[in-house]
């Protein structure tokens, strides 16, 4: 059986799988013939998960969570389901395009599905002036920072790749300094480190509530797809 690997950034992005159990390490136990990492934020970070799981057998990879959006029509909970993934150097990778196709067929008629493309953005974009010059640069309609490392690991070994994001920032939504502060490499909030970080930054409070209404809802769509495609994600 040809096993999938999937490359998550954090950790509540992976607790959207409705069928995973922690495992020591950062790994997470799930159905037979798929396997997770856990990757934490950045490009370097998922590639070396993404090399992991070649080591333990995956034939084919995928990169799931969230994304920033480029795109001025693109909500919060909209999906991207990228053809193409551009990268900081101007390299392009390709989605599998019958994976991608079977994927695409599960969801249709449930959600909204948008083609992308799907660029790799080197640091958090923090706010719209940064959102809409990546925009301009790239003709992207998202950004993320794990995908385009995935799928280069892909390549390399000649490995079937997909990639399925959900906006949780749009375009006009800035991310307040005190929601960068207050998270470990998972994405886990860090109690103290945000009461201080919102003691120097108050006004960042209404920004951080509306953030966190805006990943609640990629969260519901993340676990939709789970849902409508089953644990392989109908991989090859």
């Amino acid at each position: 059986m040809s096993i999938l690997g999937i490359v998550v950034a954090l950790e509540s992005e992976a607790g959207c799988l409705p069928w995973w159990r922690r495992s020591p390490g950062n790994d997470f136990g799930l159905p037979e013939g798929v396997r997770l990492k856990l990757s934490g934020i950045g490009a370097d970070l998922a590639g070396s998960a993404a090399l992991a799981l070649v080591s333990d057998g995956a034939g084919a990879l995928l990169s799931l969570g969230t994304a920033a959006g480029l795109h001025p029509e693109l909500a919060p909970g909209r999906v991207i389901l990228p053809q193409t993934i551009l990268t900081t150097t101007g390299s392009t990778f390709s989605a599998d395009p019958g994976w991608r196709d079977r994927v695409q067929a599960r969801l249709q008629g449930q959600m909204q599905v948008h083609p992308g493309p799907l660029v790799q953005s080197p640091h958090v974009l923090t706010g719209p002036a940064d959102k809409s010059a990546l925009y301009r640069t790239s003709g992207a309609a998202a950004a993320d920072m794990e995908s385009a490392a995935v799928a280069a690991v892909a390549a390399e070994y000649h490995l079937p790749f997909l990639a399925i994001r959900v906006i949780t920032d749009p375009v006009e939504v800035a991310v307040p300094v005190s929601a960068l502060a207050a998270v470990d490499q998972f994405g886990r909030v860090q109690p103290w480190a945000l009461i201080r970080s919102l003691a120097k930054h108050p006004q960042d409070i209404l920004s951080l509530i509306r953030l966190g209404r805006h990943f609640h809802a990629a969260q519901a769509t993340l676990k939709d797809i789970a849902r409508l495609v089953g644990p392989t994600f109908l991989a090859p």
